[in-house]
């Protein structure tokens, strides 16, 4: 059988002590094909297996969009690689960085998931959207940074996240129906 040459995925997973949260960043992650995402997948997995028997269970997590690229035809992909995540690591996951396709794959594939998106433009905001998720207490102690009451940005500027329907406790999102772009997406396959 023939070895397949992939390029080197170019990301960090590591413990943030001061935060709480495991913290992904991505330098170069292109996912362009199914091969890639399983890469990903299996690299990702494997540092927050790492993470997950230090921690002793869940925990929230913080991922930078920036530097990472998902081609719309492994966004399926890609999905299901987030909801294995979800499922198995997260205590609560936001993401914050700036490439609009990448959010929009993002918010999409977590409207069919049935979770939120929690995207964010900063990592300062990644982690007030945690506390508002209940997946952070208020304060972060030892900390120069206090997240109580940071605003978070959805896909649509100067509106503020509602999870006032969910528990603290909870490990699963849902889409924010206030997000117009969500609408548009929803209304392009048809309401059901």
């Amino acid at each position: 059988m023939q070895q397949l040459d992939l390029p080197p995925l170019d990301f960090d997973v590591r413990w943030e002590p001061l935060h709480r949260v495991a913290h992904v960043t991505h330098r170069d992650v292109r996912l362009d094909s199914k091969l890639m995402v399983s890469a990903w997948r299996d690299q990702l997995f494997a540092r927050l297996d790492t993470i997950k028997a230090e921690r002793g269970g869940k925990f929230p997590i913080v991922v930078c969009i920036d530097n990472f690229t998902i081609r719309p035809s492994v966004a399926d992909d890609y999905g299901l690689v987030v909801r294995a995540l979800n499922e198995r690591y997260a205590a609560g996951v936001v993401r914050y960085g700036a490439p609009a396709l990448v959010k929009q794959i993002i918010a999409v594939e977590a409207l069919k998931a049935g979770f939120r998106a929690n995207l964010c433009a900063s990592f300062e905001e990644a982690l007030a959207a945690l506390v508002e998720l209940g997946s952070l207490p208020p304060t972060v102690r030892g900390s120069a940074l206090v997240v109580r009451d940071a605003p978070t940005q959805s896909l649509t500027p100067g509106r503020r996240a509602s999870t006032s329907s969910m528990p603290a406790s909870s490990t699963s999102f849902r889409p924010r129906a206030s997000q117009p772009s969500l609408e548009r997406a929803r209304g392009r396959k048809g309401e059901r």
